[in-house]
Order: structure tokens, then sequence, then C-alpha cells
């Protein structure tokens, strides 16, 4: 990382001053950027300072803190994690004791659809003064609902001066990786985070916000560019795509983009249409990827993905596919908020053997949360574990759990953790891929991540762009051009559209499969087509 020679637009960034927007481009290296930035703010910091640093998962997180250990000695009091987790952390968990006067602890974290039967209260029909009141309620009995983590946090920032003297206090700088996802509730947060007098940094590019069912919204980093309080700087720079991908889908979001085209028969993004579904797909690719490799330079499958609109077409491609593979998807311990949830799922990956992952380091970044007399203890018993998983490929998941149980004060609960251990698929999910393994995972998954090659599944007609029969229009074209965008984008060296002619429709019903209009010749974004080969 020291060594990196940082372009005139990220250093920049990293020697501008004040409240900052920086919009990035896919490759454009803004992990770095971000991570320079940081180590900068470091150098002239007070010692009892530290910076808010979060991102949209964990495992971005922990790639952030990593290359910031790498650029400096002293985190200082910094904060690396989700928004959730901050909230947790920083400000519900410290203050909303001190306002109530309560000693709870969160023992249960419930989503709004479990609530009405497990507590008793129906959130889908109450107004917004109703739902605060009762997640305040709740709370006093250890229960958090997910969904109103945001708002519980906003309410008690705002009506505990205390907290604000605190994180004004303790952080210097609040930034906030792929802004472009914030909902309402996040950005409101950013910006009295700011009005404490903190500094804000948010960076990431409106193009790539494909969370729109979940109240994301690029509107809300765009809007900070137009802030007089708000510098706007940009990273322009593709360092991931090859030159025809690149503009291929600049064209694609913009077709008057005026992106240098390689005067070269060497393309880059193929279209290939098979007879048949799911099964007849992944045959193909076994046939071919080993050719499409060579072609390519590609010594290990896993720098290969395949990304899929719906985790049932991941699931068929791995089924019926022949080449070694592993899909990936999201456990109830990635969508979880509670810390205990957390802190097991890295403590199954230390074990299972992720190379950036230390159990002490696990330990110290959830501190506050465990019984110190017996950490040492369970320190050394999953070092042993993950020894006999080494040695042995052998895991006692329920003990470990059990053990882990032991070194909490209050009850865990226990509902996530054991649906994880008890399911193949899920445990498998945190086992680091194998160079011998083709990754197969959602489009929406995929994001952050990249790859050599991509095959991208799942481009029909009424599935991408979506549409609404009743009005007769796309009923989410934005966000749906940005998923495809995202996907095309994960790719280094090439992209394949496999389509089969055939697919079956949400009731499981067997329909004629027809081109999606992002990728037909015929449609609005066909002069798109003499970029891609198609035989």
């Amino acid at each position: 990382m020291k060594n990196i020679k940082l372009t005139e637009e990220q250093q920049n960034i990293v020697e501008a001053e004040g409240n900052l927007v920086v919009i990035a481009n896919p490759g454009s290296g803004k992990t770095t950027t971000l991570a320079f930035k940081i180590a900068e703010i470091f150098k002239t910091q007070k010692p009892w300072k530290g910076v808010i640093a979060i991102s949209y998962t964990n495992k971005a997180s922990d790639e952030l803190k990593q290359k910031v250990n790498t650029l400096t000695n002293d985190n200082g009091n910094s904060f690396f994690g989700t928004i959730d987790k901050f909230y947790i952390s920083n400000i519900i968990l410290p203050f909303f004791k001190s306002m109530y006067r309560v000693k709870t602890h969160i023992i249960l974290n419930l989503k709004v659809e479990s609530a009405k039967e497990i507590v008793g209260y129906d959130f889908a029909n109450s107004s917004d003064d109703e739902i605060l009141t009762k997640s305040i309620e709740l709370l006093k009995k250890g229960i958090l609902i997910l969904e109103y983590i945001s708002n519980l946090a906003l309410f008690i920032m705002k009506k505990s001066k205390e907290c604000r003297e605190y994180l004004k206090a303790r952080y210097s700088h609040v930034c906030i990786d792929e802004y472009q996802d914030c909902d309402e509730k996040k950005h409101d947060l950013f910006l009295s985070l700011v009005n404490t007098g903190i500094i804000g940094i948010a960076i990431g590019d409106p193009n790539q916000s494909i969370f729109a069912f979940a109240g994301s919204n690029s509107e809300y980093l765009v809007n900070l560019t137009s802030r007089n309080d708000f510098k706007t700087l940009f990273i322009s720079l593709n360092r991931r795509n090859h030159k025809y991908i690149e503009c291929y889908s600049l064209k694609f979001l913009n077709s008057n983009h005026k992106c240098d085209i390689p005067n070269t028969r060497d393309k880059r993004l193929h279209l290939r249409k098979i007879n048949g579904k799911e099964k007849e797909i992944s045959l193909w690719i076994d046939k071919n990827i080993n050719t499409i490799m060579k072609t390519y330079g590609v010594k290990d499958y896993s720098k290969i993905a395949v990304l899929t609109l719906y985790g049932k077409t991941s699931d068929n491609i791995s089924r019926f596919m022949k080449t070694p593979n592993r899909v990936f998807i999201n456990t109830p311990l990635d969508e979880s908020s509670l810390y205990t949830d957390i802190v097991f799922k890295y403590v199954l990956m230390y074990i299972f053997g992720n190379p950036n992952l230390y159990i002490e380091t696990i330990i110290e970044n959830h501190i506050y949360a465990l019984n110190s007399g017996k950490i040492d203890k369970f320190i050394k018993f999953i070092k042993s574990c993950k020894k006999d998983f080494l040695l042995n490929n052998k895991v006692e998941l329920e003990r470990i759990f059990n053990e882990y149980k032991k070194i909490f004060k209050h009850e865990i609960f226990d509902e996530n953790i054991l649906s994880v251990i008890n399911s193949d698929d899920y445990v498998n999910s945190y086992k680091p891929l194998n160079k011998n393994e083709i990754s197969i995972l959602t489009i929406h998954k995929s994001k952050g991540s990249e790859y050599k090659i991509v095959f991208i599944l799942d481009q029909y007609k009424y599935i991408i762009p979506k549409h609404d029969f009743e009005q007769r229009k796309f009923a989410s074209i934005d966000n749906d051009r940005n998923v495809h965008y995202v996907a095309i984008t994960r790719a280094k060296e090439a992209v394949f559209f496999i389509l089969g002619d055939k697919r079956d429709n949400s009731k499981g019903e067997e329909k004629e499969a027809i081109i999606s209009e992002f990728l037909d010749k015929n449609s609005y974004w066909g002069y798109l087509y003499n970029f891609r080969t198609n035989k």
C-alpha cells in the first residue's frame, strides 16, 4: 500500500480539507483512496480523536481497516464497521440506558414480519410516532426491531446532548463509503453528525445504486454535490475493466458518452443463446470454460463468477454444473445487526481459515460486549478448533456455539446462529474460496467484488428491466439499469451474457425466454450490439 502511487485526482482528495463528496467510477480505487485519506487525517489528529469509517458490508469494512493499518500504526479511537453496528455500539447501547435509566442488554433482534407473532404488535399499521414509542418500549426489554434501528439512533442523537457531545469529542471525521446506498434515515444521521462539527466525507457512485427495494436512493449522494458546505471531487480512472468493457458500460448509461473505443477485433463482450434452461446453460459453461480461460489467460477457477438475478438460478446452476463451484448466499448472520451474531460469523470465518482474520482482533473489536474473565479461555479454545479443522477438516459447530454462549454476560438469541450451523449451504458461505472453484452468486451479492471473467444470467425481457403492465412502462428502470451496470463492471477481462430459449416464471410455469431490452439489437440500447459477438 505504501508503494502505491496515487493519481492526481486521488491525491487531491487526500489533501482536501473540509466536507467532501467523492464520485468514484467502478474500479477507480476508491477504497484505497479512502484509506490514504484516513491515514492522512491521523497525521494531524489529536491523540484521543478517531474517525468513523462506515462501509456497507462487514467484508468491505474489514478491507478498508486492513488497508489503513498498512499505512499507519495507530487508528486511535476510530470506528470501522457497518452503519447498523455504529448505531448499536456508539449510540443505542450507551445512551439509551442513560436516557431511560435502564440496564437492558439487547437479547433479541427481530424483523418486522416476526414482531407481530413474537411480541404481539403489528408495525405495518402504525404511524411513525407509534413505531418509535413501541420501539423504545421493546428496547427496554432488550428487544430491537431491525428495520427501526436508524429511527432509534436518530431519535437518541437528537434528544441526547450527552450523545452529541460524546461523538464530537471522540471523532473528527465521518466517512461513509457506498453512499449511493443510503436511505433517508442514514442520510439524516450523516448530516446530523456534520452539524455537530464532525467533518463529513461521502464517497460513492450514483450508477451503482441497486438497493431501491430497501429504501436506498442515489439522490442523497447527488444532493450533497449541490450543497455549499461540501466540495465535490471525482475519481474517474478505471483500473479494473478492460477498455472494451469500460466503454460498453459507459455507453450503456449514456449513449452520448465520448469513450475512446479500442480499435481492435479483440471484443470482450459476448452473447450466447442456448437451447434449454439452467441445465443446458451449465453444461455449456462446463464444455467451454477451459477454452475461455485459456483465451483470456486465466489460470484459476476462483477468478471466474456466474452472476444471477435470483438465488434460485444460482442454486440450479450449481446443481447442474460439473465444474467445481461454490454458491455464495446471504445467511441470517449476514442480515443481522446483533453483535453476538456478527462476532459468531467472524469466529466461523476465522476457524475456516480466512487469512485476513485474527481471533484476538475479533474479540478486541467487540470487547464492550464480552466477559473479560473468560476471553482468554475462549480464544485458546477457538484456536484449537481452527487447528483441528485445518488438520482434519473437522469442526464441532454445536460445541463451539455452547462455548461461545459462556463468554457473554447475558442471553444470546439462538435462532440466527442455530439456523446457520444447521445448514451446510450457510456454513459453506463462510469458507474461503478454493482456487479450483467458480463463484456463483447474485448480482446484488457481487457488489464490491471483481473477477477476471463473468457469466451473466437471467437477462430476459420482463425480468430486467421489469415491466409495469398496468402503466405500460418499465417499473424501475433506473434501478434495473444500475443492476445491469454493476454486473458488467465486475469483470476485468471478459463478459459472457448466457441466455436460454426457455425460462420458468414465478409460478414455476415454463415460458419462452425473450432477450432483455438491455441486450436486444432492436431495442433502445441496440447501438451497443456492435460491442458484442454473438455466436
